[in-house]
């Protein structure tokens, strides 16, 4: 990815993550509406700068089953938690890993979640959804657990330091993206 930086390419892209029973014209139209969604972060960009900026941003959707029917619809209904939006993206491919935004800080997530106990990972996922008591029961869990095993605790990402302690910042949480993307990328892959 480093050789998308400062390479004066602009681009999004959105991608829809389907079964081969998924009805495929319903899995283009999500992937057109994600890419809408990754072009307004980069339009974002563009006015937070007063200028034309280079950038190039991507956006997913993991579909199974009968899915709403849009893409905000789809969000409201699948990844809408009691303290905000479990979904973090769109993401900006050609951002260096100190981003918030950034893949690279989504992969390095995806890496450092492959230390937990799979059983920890599933729990994780579950309480995002619920309230913050919840949320704060497992991170007190996981503290406890660490005084035996230094390696329970959630992966370090340094564009993400806000989130480790509560989980959540400003209304959304960085780690459902991990989490799903744990089952799509490979165990040794390099950024």
């Amino acid at each position: 990815m480093d050789r998308l930086r400062d390479s004066g390419i602009a681009s999004c892209g959105g991608i829809t993550i389907m079964n081969t029973n998924y009805p495929f014209f319903r899995g283009y139209q999500m992937a057109e509406e994600l890419c809408g969604a990754a072009k307004k972060c980069m339009r974002a960009l563009e006015a937070a700068a007063g200028q034309e900026t280079d950038s190039c941003w991507l956006d997913y959707a993991i579909l199974h089953g009968e899915q709403a029917p849009t893409l905000d619809q789809f969000r409201a209904e699948e990844y809408r938690g009691a303290r905000g939006d479990l979904h973090f993206g769109p993401y900006r491919v050609d951002a260096s890993a100190d981003a918030q935004e950034s893949l690279d800080a989504l992969l390095s997530c995806v890496r450092g979640m492959r230390a937990l106990p799979r059983s920890k990972v599933k729990e994780l996922r579950r309480v995002l959804a619920y309230g913050e008591h919840e949320q704060r029961q497992f991170m007190a869990q996981l503290a406890h657990l660490r005084k035996s095993d230094p390696g329970m605790r959630l992966p370090s990402v340094s564009a993400w330091q806000p989130y480790e302690e509560t989980l959540w910042a400003e209304g959304r949480t960085p780690y459902v993206d991990a989490i799903e993307l744990m089952d799509y990328t490979l165990v040794d892959e390099e950024v």
